[in-house]
């Protein structure tokens, strides 16, 4: 009977422990290795200079070929109001929709053709016939 009853209460302690345990949550931790939470697509993305690669993130090493890894268009990121705050820049347009800032318009999708960690936005499906280089986790369209 007593080895039952240890048996049984070893049960219990170890039920109450994985309980315990599984029940934490940091949501400041909460995204796997080279990512960061994005709260506007409530999601986990790749850091910057993390891009994606096969199942997860890594980082970009010198000599990396991926275009994420690849220094970005000159310009990218300078704030403006209109396409002429962006001439002479790689990044020759004006995004005036959320972050007025400087861009690449006109690339790919497939295969994507943005460098510097940016991914190519296709914004047909809200009605405007553009691609936009941004970062990731950007494109309204998405």
């Amino acid at each position: 009977m007593n080895r039952w009853i240890r048996s049984v209460g070893g049960l219990v302690g170890a039920c109450w422990l994985a309980t315990a345990t599984s029940c934490l949550y940091d949501a400041n931790d909460r995204c796997s290795a080279n990512q960061v939470f994005d709260p506007s697509s409530d999601s986990c993305v790749c850091a910057p200079g993390a891009p994606p690669l096969g199942a997860g993130c890594f980082p970009c090493q010198p000599g990396d070929t991926r275009s994420a890894c690849q220094s970005g268009p000159a310009g990218f990121g300078t704030p403006c109001t209109s396409d002429a705050d962006c001439q002479g820049f790689q990044a020759s347009h004006c995004e005036t929709l959320q972050a007025h800032v400087c861009v690449v318009a006109g690339c790919q999708t497939s295969p994507d053709d943005c460098t510097g960690g940016q991914s190519c936005c296709d914004l047909g499906s809200l009605g405007v016939a553009l691609t936009l280089c941004l970062p990731p986790g950007q494109c309204p369209a998405q």
